[in-house]
């Protein structure tokens, strides 16, 4: 059994590290030394090894625990459509027997970890609709059994990989990303390696049965402030709410609208203050959008102190 408690440690500390849900991981006890039974863990039957983490969709919010990278044996990761935001740890590339990784449609920012590109057998990577920067690392053009992919509806630029695999797919698995360039997106790269001024590539419209979306905004700021990295306006129906989340660096902010209430979420500090971002978000109309497809639509939002911010109002399923 000991193998089976060192796997409850970590995913303990996955647990630990999250700020706030939808009550999912309250069975997650730290005195029950088998988490093969708890809910979205899956164990080898013969081994007790943790194969399988899946948690989507109930409202996690926090950082992504590096600890995770100690599940060597996972073979399916998924945790999308919730609100995990930092940056993707490193260590995820130590799991070399993932064949899924579902990331997508959360708050994940900072550049694409390279060590992914040690995943030799993953087969799905989706890591869509988060705000991703910085360029696509070479190494994930070594996952050759990758047969699904998708980054679109980040903030990803410079030239897409030629070399390996990532030449086999086309613009649907990097629409969203409007600074990326290379034969997969049908822009041609400049001598700085953006997409050169006379290339345009087909606009691709976001696919999917029909469904009820409910939307939510994130504000990734541009260069000018590059240290804020998250700000994230979640919508829905009820009353008017104030809730302070139980950590320092991260705040939170309801205002009435229309009836409903909106949550304003804070990662690290901002100098303006919750009056003025709303007063700017509700000014916001089609002249201002940027860009759009993948997970949704992007937005410009230019304060008054001249710095910029794209913002992304990303549709999830209600």
């Amino acid at each position: 059994m000991a193998r089976v408690s060192n796997k409850s440690e970590v995913l303990i500390s996955f647990r630990t590290a999250i700020l706030s849900s939808d009550g999912v991981l309250i069975q997650w006890r730290p005195e029950d030394p088998d988490p093969c039974g708890w809910k979205g863990v899956k164990c080898d039957p013969k081994t007790k090894r943790v194969i399988s983490l899946s948690l989507p969709y109930h409202k996690l919010i926090g950082p992504l625990s590096p600890d995770i990278g100690k599940l060597e044996h996972l073979q399916f990761l998924a945790l999308h459509n919730n609100n995990f935001y930092g940056e993707i740890p490193p260590e995820l590339g130590n799991c070399t027997e993932l064949r899924a990784l579902h990331l997508q449609a959360n708050y994940f920012s900072g550049f694409i970890p390279s060590e992914l590109g040690n995943l030799s057998v993953l087969e799905t990577l989706d890591i869509s609709g988060n705000t991703l920067s910085g360029s696509l690392p070479l190494s994930l053009g070594k996952l050759y059994k990758l047969f699904t992919l998708n980054v679109s509806t980040n903030f990803l630029r410079g030239p897409i990989p030629s070399d390996g695999v990532l030449i086999n797919f086309n613009e649907t698995s990097f629409v969203g990303n409007s600074d990326l360039c290379g034969k997969q997106v049908y822009k041609r790269c400049n001598d700085g390696g953006g997409p050169a001024s006379d290339s345009q590539a087909p606009i691709s419209e976001n696919q999917g049965g029909k469904k009820k979306y409910s939307g939510r905004l994130l504000i990734s700021t541009s260069a000018t402030v590059g240290a804020l990295l998250l700000v994230a306006l979640m919508c829905f129906w009820g009353c008017f709410l104030y809730k302070k989340l139980g950590k320092n660096d991260v705040k939170s902010l309801a205002m009435d609208v229309s009836g409903g209430a909106s949550i304003v979420m804070f990662h690290g500090d901002l100098p303006y203050s919750s009056k003025d971002i709303i007063k700017k978000l509700e000014a916001l109309n089609e002249e201002h959008i940027i860009g759009s497809g993948g997970f949704g639509t992007v937005y410009r939002l230019a304060m008054d102190d001249g710095n910029v911010f794209a913002l992304k109002k990303n549709f999830k399923d209600e």
